[in-house]
């Protein structure tokens, strides 16, 4: 559905259009209001008063009545009266409101997504052959705006090229997929090939790739668009046969069909495949010759439209109908006037509008210029199985109620009789009104016309048709100007000087007689039309009779339900049978009600009555005057500009009671007012708790006075550590007592960094409003997790944090974690705020109509819990959080090994020829992947006997292991309902979440209908050991090295919030889907056992192979013991559990939850539950899944690292999941979810990691290569390259993409050798960086602003970044570039591959000759690395290699490193090694602690940047030293154990 937001409206004469229409381009990616708009619901709720005096009332007979509605979804009538002017003229020039000229979108298909209509057809500017297949959008079907070119003419693709034919484009939506698939007739010029061709694009009006038929489906049935890189394998002819114009049709379960123009033998029809690319086979064949189908489905029938094979020439259109696509059909019949020719038009599409009506779509040629062709639109009615349509003028549509109305008569002003000036001249014309015309508009003198005393009855937004003259062969182009609007309108070729058309301008008039209309052109020197007249329209005089306002009616009665229910008690009989209709009038400061004349059958309506604040915000009032609709201002002007913001009513609170204390103060709020309730209860008194945790940590919580609001249990997120006394904080808190608002300040220089006086404070039950002022365009970064710009946009910019299963991970979306936590960066210093919560909240970024930058927080529900970072730095700030959320965890230095995992190895064959191919091709591999492909029927904790028997998993196992590698397979969090041993024994322990009623909520997830573990139940880890060891155990079972967490968003598919009907769902929907066929290993694998092998062939047995137990096939692991219970919370006092009586399943707040259809409907329709666990699943902690939902993929992390601690107590757990939320890093890792094999997700690889690493989640990587769709060579490639210096490397794509393996491709097996070179030498470098992020918080990824915080132009750099702080990475960023846009600070830089030295100028450089294995990397000077004189194929055989240093001096002649060693494995580390470097003055020296003896040594180092050396020595003692790669280069070769510091003395 489409929804409303209320816009500022002028108070003067100028009047226009109040309430918009606003859409995304996909359902699934809806964003719902603009963070402008302060009701998120998309409109706004005030103070009305019914009063029915007769002084008051209104007898315009043309004013529509108001509408209010109960939800605005159910009642959108309001589009169709605010557009009840803007007519469809067929015929006329229609010109897009962007480009100012015709549109060009011949046989042309429409698709309306999330209320917006999208018409795709072809460009016929320059003629026949094929130049673009062009997109226009609409809300109305009147204003179309130019959104771009599908597909355009290109000769790489030959049957896009030069004098081609690409005709009669149609797009659909396939739900499955995700993808908008176009398909078009393609032809020679002569029209002798006769194919189709289709095209896939991920957004409706986004580029298209063209392809033949291939199947492409996502991992998941997302309602988000999937884009797949396809290539253009040929245009072909559908079943073999000719095809030429075409048409498609999606039927009510999702089958789709194409219509096609099979010359030789009639009109076919042709079912589609499942992912609507291919044909499969032929359901009907008419063997009548019929061209341009289009087709219908009403009222249970089919419906055809066609015409007869004429060419060019218009023919009277028939149409056939059938209650089955494959007939019987009926005979071919005419459906407007016979020997009309149809109006001149020939068929092209039908839109439905309700059961009786529909809306015929025809284009009508002009052959001999094509560029003049035009569109014949017009109502058809349906009766029955009859279809007939009249010829109109003009008509007005009203796509919101699916109906449309006759368009009113018209006035017209001749041009001769207006003021004409600057040369316009009256001319002779013999078709013209008066057979006069005026001439010489435009031109050099810019000839005008001025239409002065233009009437309206009412203000509104009306279709002015201006009849005009074009004698030339191409558009003209005019300025009409409205009131002092200037609209571009063009104006087609007439045919001749005599011809009269049409074309049109939407023109806001003001009621009166005071309106101007002046036609000019733009001063250019051009020529506009010869203009005859313009056509006002005028109104009718009982628009009741007419059938206008049934949706009026409608929405009036469902209003009036409303109040009946509210006031029942207290109203007269007569009120009771009251339905009115209504005008608004702004009177001090409220809105009344006043009736206009209704129609006789309708009594008077009720005598005045206030309708609180309270009850209206539940009816939510839409104001319709005419086509304008005028929402008068209720407060907060600005000039003659206001908006309503509810809000403001509230009254904010004052302060009462304050204590201090040595680390802080504590103080009473009281609401300092009448309680405004927007969004739940206001609660009347709050607690302010102000706490100096350190120095740099300063805490404000605002919470309800009784400590019943929810806030974070101990188990999600400890307190933080609290100082016993700060005597020298680098904040300030103050506060003002009433109303209540508080600032935070740098103490040093009391520059405010937080001032909460932007906006009152709301606290009530499940809403919170924080706001702060900004500086003028801030600097804003963090709140992952986002696909957005790394630094914020500060314009209508919305953050919502809410986890959701999103696949694409699309922009302008909440993904799959949340962290609340802002940075904001000046030039005077970084500071930091995290809003200690788990609650879903909305964060917008935006600016006050009178440019005040603004940050706002919108919660639903919990307390305020707000630190302040002090900073200064950049990294201060990240080091600062961490000391609130907990350091991040150590990792094994084997995960930082290359990684390979694919949803799709069919077989534990597949998997084993990987890992062997891996080798073969010398690859470094460490560790080998199984997605859930393992599982029996994706039941987890169990392994599929046919596909993945035990026995054969464990070889898999112990070859790796035996070769130093690992071993990761998936572990989701659903659980499978019944038949499952684990749903028995948690059933048994009662751990599963439940309804309200007690039940188990049930959902959808891989292995069908699941249940969900409740990670908060006493019982939960005893649960999870259990099976986790079991399954896991080393000795009988699947030993893993590492657990990698899939859809702990969580997810549950099926449908949406509302539907119960699980099994039906799963079964649909083929969940579990069907494995594939069991098949014998298909062809000899060196190297494994018999198991792996074809019948036949010479082998070993496992026993022969492995010195390991072998395990019984179908012998059952005995189930663990389980080890205790769990860290969860329990309270008796009930504090901080959420305050009672909540709506926890339609918050009346909308945060942007994208699962929603629109954002409204994740509080009216229970969007939030949306394909997740419902927000009313109450928790065995007395916690609501509403608060806690955030928390469910962090504390599956939690528990899951205390099950692998149980298989291996000593030994470090490895665990990569894919929803966190802050401290998750304190656990496990992350990757950054199903992102798609495209550019563009490349280039989002970067922004995604540095925004984890920053926020203290550093092991973090993404799918290289890409999850969805299709990967291509040069993309992999270079993927392959940048994915090499991210923390987590992983190969991983989808089931229904191509094979991505990096042995596949000769360039990308050479850019993986050479990354993972690199990598691997590097390798300590990194390790080093995670371990000191993992002691103070200091980020192994740093985006360049850390570095360079006075460095303006660093601070929006995201396509850069540096490793720790001196590799500087830099990759290729753009399809087909051999060069890389790197930008250089004014500091030293030296080139990782030659060594060469670039001082940077504060500019960008271009880094040329990157081929596909190419990737510019520098190291910053100042720093010194530790790297491993060369990689090995696994990080066991890569501890083995000795040390070299590279030493890169600064710009102030200095350089520093260091080296951490440990065992890389062991939990608690009984020896480490640290040393530090340090260069300068010619000096290079070590010193550090070396308990942990590796036997290694110092081989070499490398200086960079030293100048010319003429000696050197170690410990006094000389040694030689080589020239370098130039004259600033020097190489010695030492040999110093890494056991001792050193001394390296160079001689200048």
């Amino acid at each position: 559905m489409p929804k409303y937001n209320t816009m500022p409206v002028t108070t003067g004469k100028s009047n226009s259009l109040t309430l918009t229409r606003e859409t995304s381009p996909m359902p699934a990616a809806k964003m719902g209001p603009r963070a402008s708009d302060y009701n998120p619901r998309g409109v706004h709720v005030v103070n009305f008063v019914w009063n029915s005096s007769s002084e008051n009332a209104t007898t315009t007979t043309c004013e529509t009545p108001a509408m209010f509605a109960l939800k605005p979804q159910l009642f959108t009538a309001w589009v169709g009266l605010a557009s009840a002017t803007l007519q469809v003229v067929p015929g006329g020039t229609w010109t897009a409101t962007n480009t100012g000229e015709h549109v060009q979108a011949h046989g042309a298909g429409i698709i309306e997504v999330g209320g917006t209509y999208y018409m795709i057809g072809e460009d016929k500017t320059d003629g026949s052959a094929f130049q673009n297949i062009n997109c226009y959008s609409s809300t109305n079907l009147v204003e179309w705006a130019y959104e771009g070119a599908l597909l355009s003419k290109t000769n790489s693709i030959t049957e896009l090229g030069d004098n081609r034919v690409v005709e009669r484009p149609k797009v659909l939506y396939n739900d499955n997929t995700g993808n908008y698939v176009l398909w078009m007739h393609i032809d020679s010029s002569d029209y002798g090939e006769a194919k189709v061709g289709v095209a896939v694009g991920d957004t409706v009006c986004g580029s298209y790739e063209p392809l033949h038929p291939v199947r492409v489906i996502p991992r998941l049935f997302a309602l988000l668009t999937v884009f797949a890189a396809l290539d253009w394998v040929g245009a072909y002819q559908p079943l073999g046969y000719q095809s030429r114009d075409i048409g498609v049709f999606e039927d009510d379960d999702g089958s789709a069909y194409l219509f096609t123009e099979d010359r030789p033998n009639g009109l076919r029809i042709a079912a589609m495949t499942d992912d609507y690319l291919n044909v499969t086979e032929e359901v009907y064949l008419w063997d009548e010759n019929i061209e341009s189908p289009a087709i219908l489905k009403q009222n249970g029938y089919y419906f055809v439209m066609g015409s007869h094979l004429t060419g060019w020439d218009a023919n009277d259109n028939v149409y056939s109908y059938a209650t089955s696509l494959s007939g019987p059909w009926s005979d071919w019949a005419t459906f407007a006037d016979v020997g009309s020719d149809t109006y001149t038009s020939q068929s092209s599409f039908i839109v439905p509008l309700g059961p009786e009506s529909a809306i015929y779509m025809g284009d009508r040629w002009i052959s001999t210029n094509l560029m003049r062709s035009t569109y014949i639109w017009l109502p058809l009615a349906i009766s029955g199985t009859t279809l007939t349509m009249a010829d109109r003028v003009n008509w007005i549509p009203n796509m919101a109620e699916s109906t449309w109305s006759v368009a009113p008569s018209e006035t017209w002003a001749e041009a001769e009789d207006q003021a004409l000036e600057n040369g316009a001249v009256t001319l002779d014309c013999s078709g013209c009104s008066g057979d006069t015309a005026v001439g010489y508009v435009g031109g050099p003198s810019n000839g005008r016309i001025t239409f002065s005393g233009v009437h309206s009855d009412v203000d509104a937004t009306s279709t002015i048709r201006i009849k005009f003259v074009n004698g030339d062969s191409d558009q003209r182009f005019a300025q009409v100007t409205c009131n002092g609007v200037v609209h571009d309108v063009a104006f087609l070729p007439t045919g001749s000087g005599s011809t009269v058309s049409s074309s049109v301008a939407n023109c806001a008039l003001s009621a009166g007689d005071s309106n101007t209309i002046i036609i000019d052109t733009d001063g250019s020197g051009n020529w506009g039309p010869d203009v005859d007249r313009i056509m006002e329209p005028d109104c009718y005089n009982s628009r009741w009779e007419q059938g206008y306002l049934l949706a009026d009616k409608l929405a009036v009665y469902s209003l009036w339900v409303g109040v009946r229910r509210e006031f029942g008690p207290t109203m007269s009989s007569g009120e009771e049978n009251g339905l009115f209709v209504a005008d608004i009038m702004a009177e001090n400061g409220l809105f009344y009600f006043s009736p206009i004349s209704p129609p006789p059958a309708y009594p008077t309506p009720p005598s005045s009555r206030q309708i609180n604040m309270r009850w209206i915000s539940s009816f939510v009032a839409f104001a319709g005057i005419a086509s304008g609709s005028v929402l008068f201002p209720r407060n907060e002007t600005s000039g003659n500009v206001a908006t309503v913001d509810p809000r403001d009513a509230c009254p904010g609170y004052k302060v009462t009671d304050v204590t201090t204390s040595p680390v802080g103060l504590t103080a009473s709020l009281e609401l300092a007012g009448e309680a405004c309730d927007v969004y739940g209860d206001d609660i009347h008194n709050l607690t302010l708790k102000v706490t100096y945790e350190s120095e740099n940590r300063l805490r404000v919580v605002i919470e309800d006075a009784e400590e019943m609001a929810y806030q974070i249990p101990e188990s999600v997120l400890p307190q933080s550590p609290t100082e016993d006394c700060v005597s020298n904080s680098a904040l300030e808190f103050k506060f003002e007592h009433e109303p209540f608002s508080f600032t935070v300040s740098r103490a040093e220089t009391d520059e405010v960094i937080f001032d909460s006086s932007a906006a009152g404070l709301i606290f009530e039950s499940m809403y919170l409003r924080l706001r702060t002022h900004l500086p003028k365009n801030p600097n804003l970064y963090g709140l992952p997790e986002h696909s957005d710009s790394l630094r914020f946009e500060t314009e209508d910019y919305i953050r919502t944090l809410w986890n959701r299963d999103a696949y694409g991970t699309g922009d302008k979306q909440n993904l799959y974690s949340s962290h609340p936590i802002y940075f904001e960066h000046r030039l005077s210093g970084t500071h930091g705020v995290f809003q200690r919560s788990t609650v879903g909240m909305d964060v917008m970024i935006n600016q006050t109509a009178d440019g005040e930058q603004y940050l706002e927080y919108n919660i639903l529900g919990g307390v305020f819990d707000l630190t302040f970072y002090a900073g200064p730095g950049p990294a201060d700030v990240s080091r600062q959080y961490a000391e609130t959320i907990g350091l991040p965890v150590m990792f094994p230095y084997w995960a930082f090994g290359f990684n390979q995992c694919r949803y799709g190895y069919r077989d534990a064959f597949a998997v084993a020829e990987m890992i062997s191919n891996y080798s073969n091709a010398g690859i470094p591999l460490e560790t080998a992947w199984i997605d859930i492909d393992y599982m029996d029927y994706r039941k987890v904790f169990t392994n599929d006997p046919d596909r993945f028997p035990t026995e054969m998993l464990r070889e898999i196992v112990d070859h790796l292991h035996a070769n130093n590698q690992q071993f990761t397979v998936m572990v989701d969090p659903a659980i499978a309902y019944q038949n499952n041993s684990a749903y028995d024994h948690g059933k048994d322990l009662d751990v599963f979440l439940k309804n309200p009623d007690g039940s188990y909520f049930k959902g959808v997830v891989w292995p069908g209908v699941t249940v969900f573990p409740d990670w908060f139940h006493p019982e939960i880890q005893s649960f999870w050991d259990s099976e986790m060891l079991a399954f896991f155990d080393p000795e009988t079972g699947v030993d893993i090295d590492q657990c990698w967490i899939d859809m702990s968003d969580p997810s549950s598919f099926g449908c949406e919030f509302g539907c119960d009907a699980f099994e039906v769902v799963a079964e649909s929907d083929s969940f579990p889907p069907d494995p594939p066929p069991v098949r014998n290993p298909p062809r000899p694998l060196p190297g494994w056992s018999c198991a792996f092998q074809p019948n036949g062939t010479n082998c070993k047995t496992k026993g022969e192979l492995y010195s390991t137990a072998e395990v019984l096939v179908g012998v059952a692991a005995p189930r663990g013991e389980g080890y205790g219970g769990s860290d969860t919370d329990s309270s008796d006092s009930g504090k901080h559990l959420g305050l009672p009586g909540r709506d926890l399943l339609y918050p009346e707040y909308s945060i942007h939850n994208a699962w929603a259809y629109q954002p409204d409907w994740n509080d009216e329709e229970g969007g939030l539950s949306n394909y997740t666990v419902p927000t009313n699943v109450i928790h065995a902690n007395g916690i609501a899944e509403l608060d806690l939902h955030n928390t469910f993929g962090h504390m599956m992390t939690v528990v899951m690292r205390k099950s692998l601690l149980k298989r291996r107590p000593t030994r470090r757990p490895s665990i990569i999941g894919r929803s966190t939320f802050s401290s998750t890093g304190s656990h496990g890792g992350k990757w950054t979810g199903d992102n798609f094999s495209s550019w563009w997700h490349y280039v989002l690889n970067i922004r995604s990691i540095l925004n984890f690493a920053i926020t203290q989640n550093p092991f973090v990587g993404a799918d290289v290569c890409g999850f969805g769709g299709n990967t291509t060579e040069q993309l992999c490639a270079r993927w392959a390259m940048l994915g090499a210096f991210q923390p987590f490397y992983r190969n991983h794509n989808g089931d229904t993409s191509i094979s991505q393996e990096f042995y596949l491709w000769d360039s990308v097996t050479e850019a993986a050798k050479k990354a993972i070179d690199i990598r691997y030498r590097l390798m300590d470098y990194m390790y080093t960086s995670l371990w000191k992020q993992t002691e103070d918080g200091t980020p192994t990824l740093n985006p360049m602003w850390f570095l360079y915080p006075q460095d303006n132009e660093t601070f929006a750099l995201e396509t850069q970044f540096f490793y720790g702080e001196a590799l500087l990475v830099a990759p290729v960023m753009e399809e087909n570039a051999t060069h890389a846009e790197v930008y250089f600070p004014e500091d030293v830089f030296y080139d990782w591959y030659t060594g060469e030295k670039r001082v940077g100028e504060g500019k960008k450089v271009n880094i040329t000759d990157q081929g596909l294995t190419d990737i510019p990397l520098f190291v910053k000077g100042g720093n010194i690395l530790p790297l491993r004189v060369r990689s090995a194929m696994t990080t066991t055989d890569l501890r083995r290699e000795n040390f070299e240093l590279l030493v890169a001096v600064g710009m102030d002649g200095t350089a520093e490193g260091m080296l951490y060693m440990d065992d890389g494995d062991s939990l608690v580390q009984e020896t480490t090694t640290e040393v530090r470097f340090k260069y300068e003055n010619g000096t290079l020296s070590s010193e550090g602690s070396y308990d942990y003896q590796a036997g290694l040594k110092i081989t070499k180092v490398t200086f960079l940047g030293v100048g010319v050396v003429k000696g050197s020595s170690v410990d006094g003692n000389g040694i030689t030293h080589n020239p370098g790669r130039n004259e600033e280069e020097t190489t010695i070769e030492l040999d110093v154990e890494l056991s001792r510091d050193f001394v390296l003395e160079l001689d200048f």
